[in-house]
């Protein structure tokens, strides 16, 4: 029998191997330097915990601790496989960390901080799976990441990949759709199956040149736009090879072929696809909940990029004259967004591409809109639209699960709506609901019209 302090902790050497307490907020007592094994598994009643001046937390020590909220570690400097997996703590406090053993924080799903790992050098694989910080610094020195190593941490944003780091594992970043920004070093060398497969908000990359091997699914389901390469590996825009890197981009530079044209004008990332000269909108790096985007790009006219804005947390949109494709997913779960001004130029909304905004009521499409893509608004809060008799096309699906949806108010005749292809079937449901614009009181009784009163929809009676 070890020895026993105030009842509720039994210590043996240095080592706390059992607790008795009730839980709540605990302080481990000064002495410990050890959490044994399981000490404080499938405890439900610890609510903190300060482990004071223990360095050491072994094999699933506070495993599946499900109310345990806060952790302090200042002198950990290891913890042990599944140590903590499966609790729900939002928070924990490191100071002197060097290892996390593999599983120790898999699925914390509501872990969003983690503090003081500047000195951690050694991740085991699956380490970090689930959770929702979105940044991490580790020490520069850093000898290991493991395979799957940040799996699935969604939220993750941004991460420096230490110059120490010869090879990137299989799935380190795998599912980690939040990753906008990743640095890789020179000296890496490898990068292996499904490093960051899934990683769709990754827009632009440098390859090091030191980059000998990419596997053939590094990259897959990743929609990276711009790529800087340094290697000596073949990476052609919208080519498969290697690692699926270049499937999605508009422009690849190196320093022996083509210039960069990467550009960031007032948080709004551009690029310019060399082979059409058309700029693109990659990303927002901003803030702004009401958001106009550039009137051009250096006298130009651009593209908004895949899933550029998606999720953003904007209310408003002016999109401007100057922006000529909406590409798909680009405005996709931006759930505050009420209000979208179109410009002239626009000519396609592409699939899906306002896709779950809720917010989104009412839409008054530019005068130049020809095409409307899959399920562009589909799962929206849309009551009606207003669109001109320059709409050609509408694909399937365009207004689907958009419950409130009762209007369409169109700018032409009836007959011009006939001659819009809509494919899925929706030529009918478009005319029940057609409304047609009329500036004087019409006699004709077969159609519902409409016009404009101080600027306001109003149907005429």
């Amino acid at each position: 029998m070890g020895e026993v302090i105030n009842s509720d902790f039994i210590i043996d050497g240095g080592t706390l191997v059992e607790y008795r307490g009730k839980g709540g907020d605990i302080v481990i007592p000064s002495g410990v330097k050890k959490i044994g094994a399981e000490v404080f598994k499938e405890n439900n009643d610890i609510i903190s915990v300060d482990l004071n001046e223990v360095t050491e937390v072994d094999y699933r020590a506070f495993y599946f601790c499900r109310k345990l909220k806060t952790v302090i570690a200042k002198n950990v400097k290891s913890v042990g496989e599944d140590s903590f997996r499966f609790c729900e703590m939002k928070s924990i406090v490191f100071g002197a960390i060097e290892h996390v053993g593999s599983h120790a924080f898999f699925g914390c799903m509501y872990l969003n901080e983690i503090i003081g790992t500047e000195h951690l050098t050694e991740i085991d694989e699956y380490a970090f799976g689930s959770v929702k910080m979105t940044e991490m610094t580790i020490s520069p020195n850093a000898e290991k990441l493991g395979v799957c190593a940040f799996y699935c941490c969604t939220r993750l944003e941004r991460f420096t990949v230490p110059s120490t780091i010869k090879s990137l594992s299989s799935c380190v970043f795998s599912g980690c759709e939040g990753l906008r920004s990743v640095v890789l070093p020179e000296g890496l060398e490898r990068i292996e199956n499904a490093a960051f497969f899934g990683c769709d908000r990754l827009r632009y990359i440098e390859i090091p040149s030191t980059v000998t091997f990419i596997h053939t699914q590094a990259f897959e389901r990743c929609r990276i736009a711009d790529i800087c390469n340094k290697s000596c590996l073949e990476i052609k825009q919208g080519g498969g090879r290697p690692g699926s890197i270049g499937q999605f981009a508009v422009h690849v530079s190196s320093p022996r072929v083509g210039k960069p044209t990467r550009e960031i004008i007032g948080d709004f990332v551009f690029c310019v696809d060399e082979m059409t000269d058309t700029p693109y909108l990659l990303e927002y790096l901003g803030r702004a909940r009401e958001l106009v985007l550039p009137r051009d790009f250096h006298g130009k006219k651009y593209k908004i990029y895949k899933q550029a804005f998606a999720e953003a947390n904007i209310t408003s949109l002016d999109i401007g004259d100057s922006v000529t494709d909406i590409e798909n997913l680009a405005f996709y779960k931006c759930e505050h967004l009420s209000s979208v001004k179109f410009g002239e130029g626009l000519k396609v909304i592409d699939r899906l591409a306002f896709k779950c905004c809720q917010s989104l009521r009412h839409v008054e499409l530019g005068c130049n809109v020809e095409i409307i893509g899959v399920g562009a608004f589909l799962g929206t809060g849309l009551e009606y639209i207003v669109m001109d008799r320059s709409v050609r096309e509408i694909r399937r699906a365009v207004f689907d699960y958009c419950r409130p949806f009762h209007a369409i108010y169109y700018k032409g005749s009836p007959d011009e709506l006939d001659k819009i292809k809509a494919s899925g079937g929706q030529s009918e449901f478009f005319k029940r609901i057609a409304r047609y614009y009329s500036e004087d009181k019409p006699t004709d009784k077969e159609f519902k019209y409409w016009h404009y009163v101080d600027g306001k929809i109003t149907e005429w009676e």
